[in-house]
């Protein structure tokens, strides 16, 4: 069995990706990744997975495509979105080009790969998916992860956006027999909408990302830990700051990731201003997928602090809340939906806050941070909730398993 992922991203920014890469090699698959290929850091980056059996072809775009390649991919988006907009015949060519610059080509490199089954991860990656799939009459999957109608906040602004991307979805989707996403609450969001069911697979990290895994924390550290890949507003860091310069027990903030031009400055600044100098904020590189919950290890809190600013936002689970609990760090999660549900099912190695009151925030983590037996207790807890359950050791089986049953299924229509 052949099977093509595909998606705009590079694989070191898409650890989903690589991960249901690699489980499919372990069952026997032979496995081919069609990415994207544009950021200089994560060009360096995918030079880790050289030694990992399955293929790469990176399709370039950006201004590292080179000139020419950019503005035909510029050009080309900008020509189909205006002919969809203004109404021209309504081709599908002109919706689906209209997403993204590189959809163009991933699908012609998509093209070129023979294979059974083809999975697109985000929506560029599902348009470049369909395209092979239909060519090659083979199996079509769609690791939609988030819920990309959702992502837009439902208002007039949004609303051309919001429309294209349901229409994308509404057209590939009846040709889908594998469907995934990320949270319970995205999977039925978007099972309500399109009106097929989708299996949640969690954005969960694998046992063997930490060496010490059996080994337990000795010393936990006075510092919160947040990662994600760009440090920017809009995170939920400015609550956190808020909070930090009201605390009274000294804590250090970790931000691993890429700061947006002078980001943190203005975090510094915001510090400050509320009387809070003294807290040392600390920024770290980004890391390799299978770096990160390793970095993960030994802080006092790790921060999952999603803003409910958008439908999908309030029902999503972020993959650096497994990377945490794998770790063995406690989670805070901020009171969106899908993370105070989670907080229940974690119990002792989480606790949810709301971010808008920053002294009941601040008062929270002084209570939290100044018991070192409660600390000790959720990072054993946080351990072994993920051993037993939130890993990728227990959760590639349902990847696996709405794979085959798309497979069984294509076989029973087309044997």
């Amino acid at each position: 069995m052949h099977v093509c992922l595909v998606t705009p991203g590079h694989p070191s920014t898409d650890p989903r990706l690589v991960k249901e890469a690699d489980a499919l090699v372990a069952v026997g698959a032979r496995v081919t990744v069609v990415h994207g290929y544009f950021l200089p850091w994560a060009m360096e980056a995918d030079g880790a997975f050289a030694s990992r059996a399955w293929r790469r072809i990176p399709v370039p775009f950006g201004p590292r495509a080179g000139r020419a390649t950019w503005l035909r991919q510029g050009v080309r988006q900008r020509i189909a979105r205006a002919a969809w907009t203004l109404g021209l015949p309504r081709h599908e060519r002109w919706l689906l080009n209209g997403f993204h610059p590189v959809a163009e080509d991933l699908a012609r490199c998509a093209a070129l790969v023979r294979a059974d089954i083809y999975i697109g991860h985000n929506l560029a990656g599902f348009i470049a998916a369909a395209r092979a799939a239909a060519e090659h009459a083979a199996v079509l999957g769609f690791d939609a992860e988030d819920d990309h109608v959702g992502e837009l906040a439902d208002e007039l602004a949004n609303a051309h956006e919001r429309k294209r991307r349901d229409a994308i979805q509404r057209l590939m989707l009846r040709h889908c027999a594998h469907r995934t996403a990320a949270s319970p609450r995205i999977a039925q969001s978007l099972a309500e909408r399109f009106g097929v069911p989708f299996d949640t697979v969690l954005n969960v990290s694998p046992q063997s990302d930490v060496a010490t895994l059996e080994a337990p924390v000795t010393a936990i550290q006075d510092s919160l830990y947040w990662v994600s890949q760009t440090i920017g507003p809009g995170r939920g860091l400015e609550a956190i700051v808020a909070a930090l310069a009201r605390m009274t027990y000294p804590v250090s903030l970790v931000l691993r990731g890429t700061p947006q031009r002078g980001y943190v400055e203005q975090l510094n600044a915001q510090l400050v201003r509320a009387g809070g100098a003294a807290v040392p904020l600390v920024v770290e590189p980004p890391l390799p997928p299978d770096q990160v919950t390793a970095s993960c290890r030994g802080h006092g809190l790790g921060l999952s602090i999603e803003i409910a600013d958008c439908r999908n936002h309030d029902d999503c689970l972020g993959n650096k809340i497994f990377h945490y609990l794998l770790a063995g760090t406690p989670v805070l999660l901020s009171d969106t939906s899908a993370q105070r549900e989670l907080a229940v099912e974690l119990g002792d190695a989480a606790i949810c806050v709301d971010l808008a009151d920053s002294d009941a925030l601040a008062a929270r983590l002084d209570a939290w941070m100044a018991d070192r037996s409660l600390r000790s207790r959720a990072s054993a807890r946080a351990l072994a909730l993920a051993r037993d359950h939130y890993c990728w050791d227990t959760e590639q089986a349902k990847f696996l398993q709405s794979l085959r049953r798309a497979v069984v299924a294509a076989r029973s229509v087309h044997p």
